[in-house]
């Protein structure tokens, strides 16, 4: 039998190249890795290290400050070279690297977005800030050079647009699970960016609107209404005294003083009220200029305020100016105290009480008492037009007035009035957008008294989805309480108690209250003290409203809440806006509402509208 011969394994030779391929692969992806490593570590601390010194540019372009020539030179070296250590085929194709890839992606588009911005919209402010400065925007000598607004128009366009387009890709950069350092860093970058836009725009808005407003094209009038906050509209505090501004390219003069009972009553109204606001609001807003604020919309006050002012003087202003005691407070802020007639000296801790409690105390007669008034905001109208005022603070305090809504204004002109609108400076209706949704609360006094110097209130909104549909449900208490001395009735003047007009007792506080929804919603409960209350709605340009008369004995707290459906689900952010009153409102947004608390059956609630109110709907 022949040996077996066994098969000897060849062994495989791997060809020497491979070796030096897959070497060179390796080293490749090893330094490529550390290229994209080192080359973010740098744009990371060009970034950071850019970020102070971007915020400094933008508070001196804030605060009018020339000196941003070195400070813009340093940003542009920083923001361009951490957008070239973050460009390039590489840095890009391990974006694609998962996880890896979404840090890279927002570095790069933040680096990028801070690049444009300091190249494109840095630059012309850097040019335009020997100009434009806070001083230059504010009065001085009673009045604005024009000139340098007018001429910087172009410059501040171009610069808003560049960081309004900026701001909106920034917002769209996604830093959700990105680790630490970069979501902290590109976090902050967002928010420089939307800051400096804000101001930016606002300058640019500023040029555009102020020349032709301040009469650079021809004699301006505005009525001034000073609205006073002892007696509560809903727009702000009843107009007292009235004022009338002049303005011919930039100077500024106050003229004819006079007062809501100088205009006196319109039997036949010169601008009728519409039903709607007849109806809802209780209060005739065209026969009365003491009235017209009844309704939170401004714009639709200055209507009827100018009418009214053109039917008694045939003048017809080209807008109308409302500012009450709390924005002339912010105002003292900036100017300092101000001597008035006599031993007065108006302060800002001071002024609240002095032209809403103590003039009553020492003027009996209503004309004496608007006269006091008007001539206390004639002196601080002086004052600030003559530039006694720190200009940083002078505009602290009017962007604070505001966003308070104690300041607000309505041009006559079309266009004008469409950008105040858009700047938030003519008031309005609670409107709500695809980031927020907004409540309204509004108070309008019905005795005739000036009580509402002692009143204090409150708004809280918790939401929840309670429903089998997904509708949120929210709950809006309201709290009141007077503070108002027990002896009101004997120890008040008979102007300040109201003396019992209007079927009210003196030194009770009778309020309208208005509770303006947002749109689409439907209130289903209204409750006091836990127990549903019969309830009607109305109606106002759109809003459903809940309306109760709220009268409160000295001492006495009254709450009630409102239970409400949305029509469609979304993390909107919640908001309320109200009446300004003497002193701060609180408002509590944000807490959950806990279901259980709701009475009827998720998906069951039914729209009550058109029921007739009880007797405790009307007083409580």
């Amino acid at each position: 039998m022949p040996p077996i011969r066994r098969r000897r394994r060849r062994r495989k030779t791997v060809p020497r190249g491979w070796w030096i391929a897959a070497a060179v692969v390796v080293a490749l992806l090893v330094s490529s890795v550390a290229w994209v490593v080192i080359r973010g570590l740098s744009a990371r601390d060009e970034l950071l290290g850019a970020l102070p010194i971007a915020e400094r540019v933008e508070a001196k372009v804030a605060a009018g400050d020339s000196d941003i020539a070195d400070d813009l030179a340093e940003l542009q070296r920083r923001t361009e070279s951490a957008r070239a250590s973050t460009s390039g085929p590489v840095w890009r194709l391990y974006e694609l690297v998962p996880v890896v890839g979404q840090n890279l992606t927002a570095f790069r588009e933040a680096a990028q977005i801070v690049d444009e911005i300091a190249d494109d919209a840095l630059p012309p402010l850097g040019e335009l800030a020997d100009d434009i400065t806070l001083a230059s925007l504010t009065p001085r000598d009673g009045g604005i050079d024009l000139a340098p607004l007018v001429a910087a128009r172009p410059a501040l366009a171009t610069a808003a647009e560049v960081l309004v387009a900026a701001d909106a890709r920034a917002a769209e950069i996604e830093t959700e699970g990105t680790i630490g350092q970069i979501s902290t860093a590109v976090d902050q970058l967002v928010g420089l960016i939307s800051d400096t836009a804000d101001v930016v725009s606002g300058l640019s808005t500023a040029a555009e609107l102020l020349p032709p407003m301040l009469g650079a094209d021809g004699e301006r009038s505005y009525l001034l209404l000073f609205m006073n906050n002892a007696e509560l509209r809903a727009g702000g505090g009843i107009p007292g005294a009235l004022s009338t501004i002049t303005v011919t390219d930039g100077r500024i003069e106050l003229a004819d003083q006079s007062s809501a009972g100088d205009i006196g009553r319109f039997d036949t109204p010169p601008l009728p009220a519409t039903a709607e606001e007849l109806e809802l609001l209780s209060i005739p807003l065209d026969r009365f200029m003491q009235n017209v604020t009844g309704t939170p919309d401004f714009a639709r006050s200055a209507e009827l305020a100018q009418a009214m002012w053109a039917e008694r003087t045939g003048q017809v202003v080209d807008g109308v100016i409302g500012i009450d005691v709390g924005a002339l407070r912010l105002l003292l802020e900036a100017t300092g105290p101000i001597a008035l007639a006599g031993d007065d000296v108006l302060r800002a801790d001071n002024a609240v009480d002095l032209l809403l409690s103590d003039v009553y105390a020492r003027f009996e007669n209503p004309a004496e008492q608007d006269l006091f008034f008007a001539v206390a905001a004639q002196r601080v109208f002086e004052t600030v037009t003559d530039l006694n005022a720190d200009p940083a603070q002078l505009v602290d305090a009017l962007a604070t007035g505001v966003r308070e809504q104690r300041i607000k204004l309505w041009s006559d002109d079309e266009a004008e009035q469409a950008r105040l609108a858009e700047l938030d400076l003519t008031g309005g209706f609670p409107t709500t957008t695809d980031q927020q949704t907004t409540f309204g609360l509004y108070l309008n006094e019905s005795a005739g008294s000036k009580m509402s110097y002692y009143l204090d209130f409150s708004v809280a909104v918790a939401q929840n989805v309670c429903r089998n549909d997904g509708r949120p449900t929210t709950a809006t208490t309201i709290r009141l309480r007077s503070n108002a001395p027990a002896d009101a009735a004997d120890s008040l003047p008979r102007y300040v108690t109201g003396g019992g007009a209007f079927g009210t007792p003196a030194g009770v506080i009778s309020n309208n209250v208005h509770l303006y929804l947002p749109e689409g919603e439907n209130v289903f409960d209204v409750r006091v003290d836990g127990q549903s209350v019969s309830f009607s709605l109305g109606e106002h340009e759109g809003h459903v409203v809940v309306s109760r008369t709220v009268d409160l004995e000295p001492g006495e707290l009254a709450a009630y809440t409102v239970y409400s459906n949305g029509q469609d689900v979304g993390n909107r952010v919640v908001a309320v806006e109200h009446t300004p009153s003497v002193r701060d409102v609180p408002v509590a947004v944000g807490q959950p509402l806990d279901c259980n608390d709701i009475s009827s059956t998720p998906g069951q609630q039914t729209d009550a509208r058109g029921a007739a109110p009880s007797a405790d709907f009307a007083r409580f």
